[in-house]
Parts: structure tokens; sequence; C-alpha cells
């Protein structure tokens, strides 16, 4: 059996891809080489088959990209920012009222079923937590100190529970002497 030739499809084949190519990016069509034979009829189906796709993968492209600019990602903040004030609520009416530390270990076992419960649990805890959580922000709104100034009752709330940031780290002295000592000899 005799060795055939695919090169002409091989070389058809890149020339449709740098024209398509050329096509996407908006350049003008390169005249086609007119030297040697034609090629057979099923390799131009072939070729224009893949220059119509790549037209319609080239046209999708640029829609895709129009598109995205109208797709908006939520931001964290907005989300996180609801349960993030309730917690700061419920733990400013817990100052208010005196009961700053709790050292009943009945009372921190509690606490800590309270807190079990938002991870999972069934449609009642939910509701229950939902009603607690509500008379707690009424209590808190209701405050004398809060209705006064409300953001500086928070911020006497966070101040006095949150612990004090630590101080920054000290450079080590190795490397100043190292430093020093490199800036000397410079």
């Amino acid at each position: 059996m005799a060795k055939t030739k695919h090169g002409g499809a091989r070389r058809l084949r890149q020339r449709a891809e740098k024209r398509a190519k050329a096509n996407a990016k908006g350049e003008p069509e390169a005249e086609p080489d007119t030297g040697g034979h034609p090629p057979p009829s099923h390799l131009q189906k072939k070729v224009t088959k893949r220059m119509r796709f790549f037209d319609k993968v080239a046209a999708s492209k640029e829609k895709a990209l129009a598109a995205k600019p109208s797709i908006h990602k939520r931001s964290k903040r907005r989300r996180e920012a609801v349960p993030a004030s309730l917690a700061d609520y419920s733990a400013l009416l817990g100052s208010l009222e005196g009961a700053a530390v709790q050292s009943d270990a009945a009372a921190v076992g509690r606490a800590a079923k309270r807190r079990q419960g938002l991870g999972r649990g069934g449609g009642k805890k939910r509701s229950k937590i939902t009603v607690d959580e509500t008379v707690r922000l009424q209590s808190v709104l209701q405050h004398p100190s809060f209705q006064a100034d409300p953001l500086a009752a928070v911020s006497a709330h966070l101040e006095s529970t949150l612990p004090a940031a630590p101080p920054p780290p000290e450079p080590s002295k190795k490397r100043k002497s190292k430093h020093s000592s490199a800036m000397q000899m410079g």
C-alpha cells in the first residue's frame, strides 16, 4: 500500500487557523496562496466548517466579555455586617446590666449551649434563638445611654470587652548590629 501525503491538509488547517485568529483580532484578511493544486473538496469543507466555528467562538467571547461587568459578586462585608452587629448588641446588653463576668459554671454552660444551637439544630431551636436575640436587641435599644449616643455606647462597650492590642514586636538586635556594621563599612 502506498503512503499518502497529508501535508496539504495540515497546511490548509494552519492557514485557516491563522485567518481565524486574524479575524478575531480585527486584522484584514491576507490573500490566500494561489500556488499549487487546489485542495480536495472534503478538505475545503472541513476548513470552511472550522472557520465558521472559530468565528462563532470569537463572537461568543466578545459577548461574554461585554456581559461580565453586569455581574457583581456580593461583598462579604455586607453579608457579615448583620450577625456581627447582633453579637455586639447582645454583648453590650450584658455589660450594661452589670453581668460583665460570669464566674458561675452553670451560666457558662448555658452560654455554651446557646452558642452550639447556632451551628445546627431544628427550626424550633433557630426560632427560639431569634426570639431571644430580638428581646435582647429591644432592651439594648431602650437603654438610656444607647438612646443618648449609640456610637459612644457601642465604642465604650467594645473598649471594655475587647482585649488590649498586643504591642508591636521589637526588631532583633542581631539584625541591627549587622546592618549598622555594613553601613559603617560601605
